[in-house]
């Protein structure tokens, strides 16, 4: 594998998750889903021997939101068996937690060679309310970058991004989807036909070209599968 592409857990917290906030069942589970924004290769995800999903995640896909227990929980992260990293994860009640994978490359140090190593970011989600918002992270490897985004009936808006530090911005467009460039390179648009909170995360793919995953932040489990 390149060793010029990065692995990063970025960690993304929902207040209120997993049902009905008051409820008993609201507070009986927290959720975890899993994006993959490694350059290339398939993640695997264990807990506890289990497998997160079968086939593992290819590169831009993000999993349904997966139940679990409230506590401590240990995860081991992969790319094609190799660059394995365990990681221990403290869930509260109702609390959802997004993680997605992105390969970093360590300081060089002295004449030893260049290494991988994964870091967490944590990011606290949107509360729930009425209407779009937006939260764009971007963890490639530029420490500064303009996106451009177009809303209906407008020209083209840009977002001024710092490497690893969100951005929140409102969706006033009510369907269809935001149109995404990035200087000439156009990306795959955002889809934002629901309410909600959106999130678009911007990495580098194994061509060293730039790509964005984008997905709704759904606030309760979309997967009846728990997890141990």
């Amino acid at each position: 594998m390149n060793v010029s592409f990065r692995i990063l857990l970025f960690i993304m917290i929902s207040p209120g998750a997993l049902g009905t906030p008051g409820t008993a069942a609201a507070h009986e589970w927290a959720g975890l889903r899993v994006a993959n924004a490694v350059g290339e290769g398939t993640l695997q995800v264990e807990s506890k021997g289990r497998t997160w999903q079968v086939g593992g995640l290819k590169s831009g896909e993000v999993s349904a939101l997966r139940r679990l227990k409230p506590g401590s929980h240990r995860l081991t992260f992969s790319v094609d068996g190799m660059l394995k990293r365990e990681i221990r994860l403290s869930l509260k009640p109702s609390q959802c937690i997004t993680l997605v994978a992105h390969m970093v490359v360590a300081p060089r140090v002295g004449m030893e060679l260049p290494r991988v190593q994964i870091n967490v970011l944590k990011l606290e989600s949107a509360p729930m309310a009425a209407g779009r918002v937006a939260t764009v992270v971007d963890v490639g490897v530029q420490a500064r970058r303009f996106l451009e985004i177009r809303q209906v009936g407008a020209s083209w808006s840009p977002i001024a991004l710092r490497r690893l530090e969100p951005q929140r911005f409102y969706i006033q467009q009510h369907r269809g989807y935001l149109p995404l460039r990035h200087g000439q390179q156009r990306l795959a648009s955002m889809p934002v036909f629901e309410q909600g909170h959106h999130v678009l995360v911007l990495y580098e793919n194994g061509q060293g070209q730039l790509s964005s995953i984008s997905f709704l932040d759904r606030p309760w489990p979309t997967s009846d599968v728990p997890m141990p």
